[in-house]
Formats: structure tokens, C-alpha cells, sequence
């Protein structure tokens, strides 16, 4: 076996519209110039916001796998999610045992970028670079695409086409043991963050 993806898509199932409408298509358009003009069939993107049953979760952990970078959409809520803290966390742990996301070599197998404004974002992220998307994300993005902010995200993405075209060629030789759980089970505490609750008030 081998390598079956080149790039794992991590986001917010809130973030799912948007992801789909207006990052993916140009995206994957300035990745196959970068790559090659099949790279969309290995771009492994996860639709199904119920997350439970064994096939689900079984096809989720064979594209981590197997998947040569992650690509992590982020905000707040990303940080509360059981299942996108895992993604991030498997990714931090295979770029750090392939002696990444070090002083002498800061670039890892992760293309994180931002969505939200990052205050409540977890300590541990101060210390990895992320690229700001905050000015392109909105929820309802009718007529979005006729804006100024388009064009410039459509610039943003062409870059980033070419950091993530890098690292798929950096990333390691494929390794079998990434399958296993003690490669796909990593500790996620320091990922998380506490969802903030409103005091409803006495009546």
C-alpha cells in the first residue's frame, strides 16, 4: 500500500458551505497546475456531518492514513470538535516524528488557516504559523464572488496551491504503522478548548 491522497481537507461542518462554494473550486483549479490535472480525485474531503457508525469512521481514519498533508480550515468551534482536534493532532504527530515543526526545520505536513478571529484559539497555536483567511470567510456569501475580496482570495489560493504543492513533495515516504491506532489515537488535550456556556438568568 501507498499512498492514496495528497491532500486531507479538515474543517467545521459550519465552514461546509463555504467550503464547498467558494474555497474548493479554485483551489483544486490552481492545484492541478501545481501538481497535476488529477490531483481532485486526491484531495480526500469527509461531507457527512453525523459523525458516527463504524463505516464513517473507519473511511475517516483510512484518508488520514493516507494522506500526504492536512489543509485545516479553522475557528473557535474547530477546537471544540472531537473529530477536527484528532485530524490536526494525528498530523502534528507525524510532522514532529519526521523532525518537522522544529526550530531547524518550523515547516510541517499542516497548512493551517484561519477562518475566525483567533482569541480563543489554544495556546499551543501561537507557535505554528497560520495563514489568514478571516477577510474572505462569511457564512452567506451571495454575491460574494463579484467582489474585490474575490479576487484577492483567488490570489490567496494560488499561493496557497504552491505552499501545499511544496509540501506534498516534502512529505515522507508512506509508513503502514500510520494506520494503527497508536498513530490515529493521539492525545488531544492540548487542542481543545472549553465551548463557553451563557448563564441563563433567574426568573
Amino acid at each position: 500500500m501507498a499512498y492514496q491522497y495528497d491532500v486531507f481537507i479538515s474543517y467545521k461542518s459550519k465552514s461546509k458551505v463555504w467550503l464547498q462554494e467558494i474555497f474548493l473550486p479554485d483551489f483544486i483549479h490552481f492545484l492541478e497546475e501545481e501538481v497535476d490535472k488529477d490531483v481532485n480525485k486526491r484531495v480526500f474531503v469527509d461531507w457527512h456531518d453525523l459523525e458516527a457508525g463504524d463505516a464513517w469512521e473507519k473511511r475517516l481514519k483510512n484518508g488520514l492514513g493516507k494522506s500526504k498533508c492536512l489543509v485545516s480550515l479553522l475557528m473557535a468551534s474547530y477546537f471544540e470538535s472531537d473529530w477536527c482536534t484528532r485530524e490536526f493532532a494525528v498530523f502534528e504527530h507525524r510532522s514532529r516524528q519526521a523532525g518537522m515543526l522544529s526550530v531547524d526545520q518550523p515547516g510541517g505536513l499542516i497548512i493551517p488557516i484561519a477562518l475566525h478571529r483567533d482569541v480563543r484559539f489554544p495556546e499551543t497555536m501561537k507557535s505554528i504559523q497560520t495563514l489568514d483567511y478571516k477577510d474572505f470567510y462569511f457564512p452567506h456569501f451571495e454575491g460574494f464572488r463579484k467582489t474585490k475580496r474575490a479576487l484577492r482570495l483567488q490570489k490567496e489560493l494560488k499561493i496557497l496551491a504552491q505552499k501545499v504543492a511544496q509540501v506534498i513533495r516534502d512529505a515522507p515516504a508512506w509508513n503502514s504503522d500510520w494506520l494503527q491506532d497508536e498513530w490515529l489515537e493521539r492525545p488531544t488535550e492540548h487542542l481543545r478548548i472549553d465551548k463557553i456556556t451563557v448563564q441563563q438568568p433567574r426568573i
